[in-house]
C-alpha cells in the first residue's frame, strides 16, 4: 500500500535578496540567463492566452564549478509571461519552483515563488525539497490579477497549495508559458551557474483561455550563455513533453 499524500499549509518567508528580481531591469529577463523552453499560444488566435502551466523535474544536486570557491546557484521553475519586452510589454512574471545554491559551507535547496515586479520572492520554508526529489508544480491564473500555485514533492508525497494576488496593479497577460533552468541575476549582473549535471523536465503542459493545450514540444528551446557568449547550459528535446537541460560549461 502506498503512503497517503500529506497536504500542508504553507509558511512563507522573504527569499534572499539574490533570488528576487525586484531591483532588476526587464532587459535581464532574456534567454541569455534562461535555459529550457518557452511556448506561446497560436498566432492565429490573438485573443488566446495562457491560463495554466505545469511541469515536474528532478531537483539537481549542485556542486561548485572547478577552481571556484564562491557563491553559485541555479533555479528550476515553471512560469507565465516575463519572456523579454517583445513578448510581454507590461513585464509581469508569475513563477514557482526550486532554487539550488551553494557556497564554501555547503549546498542548499528551497522551494520559492514570485509575482514580479512589485513584490519580493518568497520561500516556503515548511515544504521540504532536496536533491533527487521529483517536484511537480502548477500555476493557474483565475483572473488577470489572481492565481493559485500548487506544489507537490512526489518523492515525499507532501503537497501544498495557495492563492496569490498580484502586487499593486500588476496583471498576468498569458503571452508565454515557460519551463526554465536559470542562472539568476542580481542588479542586472549574472551570478555563477552551479554545476548541476542533467535536469530532466516532464509533464510540461500549458492550457489556454480558449481551451487549447500547449506542450513543451511546441515551444522554442533556450540555451544559456555566459558573459562571453559561450553556451553553458544546453536544452535538448526528448519527446513532446520531456526535455533535458545539460550543464555544458567547462567543469
Amino acid at each position: 500500500m502506498s503512503r497517503r499524500m500529506l497536504f500542508i499549509e504553507p509558511q512563507f518567508a522573504i527569499a534572499p535578496d539574490w533570488v528576487s528580481r525586484r531591483q532588476q531591469d526587464l532587459v535581464a529577463l532574456t534567454k541569455e540567463s534562461w535555459s529550457g523552453i518557452v511556448a506561446r499560444p497560436s498566432p492565429d488566435d490573438p485573443d488566446d492566452h495562457v491560463t495554466n502551466v505545469r511541469g515536474q523535474w528532478t531537483v539537481p544536486a549542485v556542486v561548485s564549478p572547478k577552481n571556484y570557491s564562491g557563491f553559485y546557484t541555479c533555479m528550476t521553475w515553471v512560469g507565465i509571461d516575463g519572456y523579454g519586452k517583445r513578448d510581454n510589454l507590461r513585464g509581469q512574471l508569475l513563477q514557482a519552483g526550486t532554487f539550488q545554491y551553494g557556497d564554501g559551507c555547503g549546498t542548499y535547496t528551497s522551494p520559492w515563488w514570485e509575482w514580479w515586479p512589485g513584490e519580493y520572492a518568497k520561500t516556503i520554508h515548511n515544504f521540504h525539497v532536496g536533491p533527487g526529489d521529483v517536484v511537480f508544480c502548477s500555476i493557474s491564473v483565475h483572473s488577470p490579477n489572481t492565481a493559485e500555485i500548487y506544489m507537490h514533492n512526489i518523492t515525499t508525497r507532501i503537497a501544498t497549495a495557495f492563492g496569490t494576488l498580484a502586487p499593486g496593479d500588476g496583471v498576468v497577460i498569458g503571452n508565454t508559458a515557460e519551463w526554465i533552468l536559470e542562472t539568476n541575476q542580481e542588479n542586472g549582473r549574472p551570478q555563477v551557474l552551479a554545476q548541476f549535471g542533467d535536469v530532466y523536465f516532464d509533464q510540461c503542459l500549458a492550457y489556454t483561455r480558449n481551451r487549447k493545450w500547449l506542450n513543451s514540444g511546441q515551444g522554442d528551446l533556450l540555451n544559456q550563455t555566459d558573459v562571453n557568449g559561450e553556451i553553458i547550459a544546453t536544452t535538448s528535446r526528448l519527446t513532446d513533453h520531456p526535455f533535458v537541460v545539460s550543464y555544458t560549461a567547462e567543469p
